[in-house]
């Protein structure tokens, strides 16, 4: 079972990267250097809030009791995250006037709203593969790296001839990481009820060793 499992993964990151590899030297030659740039500051910042965000609770759903246990962190978790990312991005849509923490060639507030639904689908999809896993749903994960791969083939390469910029390279991101989720939560859905408040009290509690000794 164990090395079924290993293999399984495996092959779909060998396969994924494989593709990836292939069209590497097509879309290298639709962008440009300065587009790579406009990328990768906004997906780095990205990382830097997802990291702010996700408060050292996703281990938590590894180690929940049973499976009702782990959807409830889940869908805490998700919550927690949702609204910080909403609380920082506004923060920094608020504080445009006197700081803009990057600059692109479009406006900061659409690069700014184009960062927060980078971060909102990439952190569900790194949720959802925690959750997957631990039910094992090796299958699931199999196909993760070629749906990005697809995205790079069928969104990035398109754009990109058509000189929609950087905003090619976003959109093959998100809609990747939206699409993985997609195809995940049709193997194991942890939306399956409302959160509660008790649920956000029993995380907190439960979770408190996690945010004190994980997040930092």
């Amino acid at each position: 079972s164990f090395w079924k499992s290993v293999l399984s993964l495996s092959a779909g990151q060998v396969i994924g990267q494989g593709i990836t590899l292939i069209a590497t030297p097509v879309v290298s030659r639709l962008y440009t250097q300065e587009e790579y740039g406009e990328f990768g500051i906004i997906t780095s910042t990205a990382t830097i809030i997802i990291g702010i965000i996700g408060l050292g609770l996703g281990s938590m759903i590894m180690v929940a009791k049973d499976d009702e246990d782990a959807k409830k962190i889940f869908r805490v978790t998700y919550l927690f995250q949702f609204m910080l990312a909403v609380l920082l991005c506004g923060a920094m849509l608020a504080l445009s006037p006197v700081k803009c923490f990057f600059e692109t060639t479009i406006s900061y507030e659409a690069s700014i709203l184009l960062m927060f639904a980078y971060i909102s689908t990439s952190a569900l999809v790194s949720l959802l593969n925690v959750y997957v896993n631990r039910l094992k749903l090796n299958k699931a994960l199999f196909f993760n790296p070629l749906i990005t791969a697809g995205c790079t083939l069928l969104i990035a390469i398109p754009f990109g001839f058509f000189k929609f910029g950087f905003i090619g390279l976003m959109l093959a991101s998100i809609v990747a990481s939206f699409l993985a989720s997609i195809h995940m939560l049709r193997y194991g859905n942890p939306f399956t009820a409302w959160v509660e408040l008790g649920d956000v009290r029993y995380v907190i509690r439960e979770g408190r060793k996690f945010i004190l000794f994980q997040y930092p």
